[in-house]
């Protein structure tokens, strides 16, 4: 996966058949999404699945994901002052893409959306964007929410690695989010279209259980020289209340991406001791 993001979209991979495109909104639209997009952003309680829809196809003319994160807006309803918050992404075409969801282009400053890329060779990353801009130590709390299972272990080892580098040294600072995980851990290889490149590199991912996660994030800290208290656990789909997007409702049409019976949901914090 890591290296198919160094190019173009797969072939095939922005045809709308695919299982993870809704054509209509089901769970997905929470009541805390609908509350910001009408609050925060000022959209008629009527209108918010159109400009959700317009938006959609946007985001799937950048890359065809199955899901785009939108952590900061929320953060920013909540009262976190916009000066405390950043957001990052590999592809700066979601700056101008979240400004037109939110509508606060006159709000959130653009100089607090950072384009870098993770993975970058080792002196691109200490001189890029992430560590120029925020500096290593700085940041209290990170989200990385339905990231790091877009890679295989080693890339998500170096991944923890540098995000740890920019984690606060202040005792409590951490690291949270979801991510697809699995009751069984191991690598899996990825359904087409995104299960290799044109050079014939198979794209891998790890899918992890509370376990193996720990065992990651400790040797991760190791590494960085970090002491780290961890905790993950698993979510089934039907564990999930009703009306609560579960990140799998996909899992029930007739074409399957990566989900099965073993497929959970990996909620995890990752905390500085």
């Amino acid at each position: 996966m890591a290296k198919m993001l160094e190019g173009l979209a797969p072939n095939g991979s922005r045809s709308v058949s695919w299982p993870w495109y809704h054509q209509t909104l089901t769970t997905e639209l929470t009541m805390d999404a609908r509350r910001v997009l009408e609050q925060y952003s000022g959209i008629p309680a009527d209108e918010v699945e159109a400009h959700i829809y317009s938006i959609r196809d946007k985001a799937w003319g950048i890359f065809p994901w199955p899901c785009v994160g939108q952590d900061v807006r929320k953060c920013i309803v909540d009262g976190v002052s916009v000066s405390q918050l950043f957001a990052s992404d590999l592809f700066a075409q979601y700056e101008d893409l979240a400004h037109d969801l939110w509508r606060d282009r006159d709000r959130f400053p653009t100089d607090h959306f950072i384009t870098d890329n993770i993975l970058a060779d080792n002196d691109d990353f200490v001189y890029g964007p992430l560590m120029t801009k925020l500096g290593p130590g700085q940041i209290d709390i990170i989200s990385i929410t339905m990231f790091l299972h877009l890679f295989d272990y080693l890339n998500q080892l170096r991944t923890a690695t540098r995000i740890l580098r920019l984690l606060s040294h202040k005792p409590g600072s951490m690291i949270l989010g979801s991510q697809a995980g699995s009751i069984r851990a191991g690598e899996q290889t990825l359904m087409p279209p995104f299960d290799g490149t044109e050079d014939g590199v198979r794209n891998m991912v790890f899918r992890h259980n509370p376990s193996s996660f720990e065992r990651l994030w400790k040797k991760a800290g190791r590494a960085a020289g970090v002491p780290l208290r961890i905790s993950a656990v698993l979510q089934a789909p039907e564990e999930f209340p009703d009306g609560v997007d579960s990140g799998f409702d996909f899992a029930t049409r007739k074409r399957r991406f990566r989900v099965g019976a073993e497929t959970r949901r990996l909620y995890f914090s990752i905390m500085r001791a």
